[in-house]
């Protein structure tokens, strides 16, 4: 049976993801954001997963610590401590929302804003997709529904916005995952 990172041409269930065209080496590479009107591809140096094929350790251990850090991240959004997950971030990390980046002492404030902002709000990620690109990168895809509560109305709240979270994750030195790159695509709703 055919490892979930080894190839495996020829095998049913397999699938080859191509070398990334655009790179003169055979590191991995990714696509920064989602185009217009299209969806970002992921590309991988001859990478092959078998579906349904158990992952290796490495692949399980990455999904579970970057699954974490998407967790922790709105669960501290929601109860109110928005900065607490910068953390999560690496110090050269981006967030880009609408074609918006916002890094380094932006993304701080941007946090701060999401605290102090004064509107109550809960964020429901559905289940992520996860690649590991490397050792060292993954990729993270999340739906995320965002519903505000209405002020003086109880515990009514509303749909705000119906999302998609791409995120890369990067495992540094004391092999602890966190956020390099953050692409938030809102897909109905405001922001």
């Amino acid at each position: 049976m055919a490892s979930p990172m080894k190839p495996a041409h020829g095998v049913p269930g397999t699938r080859q993801v191509p070398q990334n065209p655009h790179s003169g080496d055979r590191s991995a590479r990714t696509v920064d954001a989602d185009p217009p009107g299209g969806v970002a591809m992921v590309n991988t140096p001859q990478q092959t997963w078998q579906v349904g094929a158990e992952p290796d350790d490495e692949l399980v251990r990455a999904r579970i610590a970057c699954l974490d850090v998407i967790a922790t991240f709105f669960r501290l959004i929601d109860t109110g401590q928005a900065t607490k997950a910068l953390e999560l971030f690496t110090d050269d990390a981006e967030l880009i929302v609408g074609g918006m980046v916002a890094s380094g002492d932006h993304l701080r404030r941007a946090l701060l804003d999401e605290e102090n902002d004064g509107v109550r709000r809960v964020y429901l990620p559905g289940e992520s997709s996860f690649w590991l690109v490397t050792p060292n990168v993954a990729l993270a895809d999340t739906p995320l529904q965002v519903f505000q509560f209405h002020h003086g109305q109880g515990t009514e709240t509303s749909a705000f916005t119906i999302t998609h979270i791409r995120d890369r994750f990067v495992r540094n030195e004391q092999r602890v995952w966190r956020v390099s790159r953050r692409v938030v695509t809102v897909l109905a709703g405001g922001v």
